[in-house]
């Protein structure tokens, strides 16, 4: 299309008065300085957008790496927590191992104890106030075995104390017959 019009130009120029020509020349130099300006705009532009496009790669970069560190440390952070939450799982396997060692533990003790207890028989019973001939023995002997076995003393038990009054009774009855 310029050449088109280059040709145009140059088939009017030999008809052109000097006026015409000044205002031609005039023309073609303005028009030779807006092309170039509007050049060296667009180089402007062209370096701006360049300076725009590296600093937009740059800036890609730095947010890419800081991506990746952070999934990194949530990868770290997921890992501790499920490295965590499995010591968790493994103290409450623990936890529920001891309970029911404990808890059967707890019965042989309690079997235990019901069977101790069942073997203070009526012998043994006897034996609190053996050798006990008169009533003031059998007073004074029940004043000691109750400092001793009273339920608010360190070593006390309810259930001795109670097998000693049965004794007692027993035995102070026979006395006052």
């Amino acid at each position: 299309m310029e050449e088109k019009a280059l040709k145009q130009v140059e088939e009017m120029l030999p008809n052109l008065s000097e006026n015409s020509l000044k205002e031609l020349r005039t023309w073609l130099f303005k028009e030779s300085c807006r092309l170039v300006n509007q050049e060296s705009a667009l180089q402007d532009e062209s370096k701006h957008l360049q300076k725009e496009k590296k600093q937009f790669l740059l800036e890609q970069e730095r947010y890419q790496r800081r991506l990746e560190r952070d999934r990194k440390l949530l990868d770290q952070r997921e890992a501790l927590v499920e490295q965590k939450l499995q010591m968790l799982r493994e103290a409450y396997d623990h936890l529920d191992e001891d309970r029911s060692l404990l808890e059967r533990e707890r019965y042989h003790l309690e079997k235990e104890k019901s069977y101790l207890e069942g073997a203070f028989d009526q012998a043994d019973q006897e034996l609190l106030f053996c050798g006990v001939h008169s009533e003031s023995a059998l007073k004074k002997r029940y004043r000691d075995l109750m400092k001793i076995f009273h339920p608010d003393n360190v070593s006390g038990d309810q259930r001795v104390v109670q097998i000693i009054n049965q004794q007692f009774e027993s035995i102070h009855g026979t006395f006052q017959r």
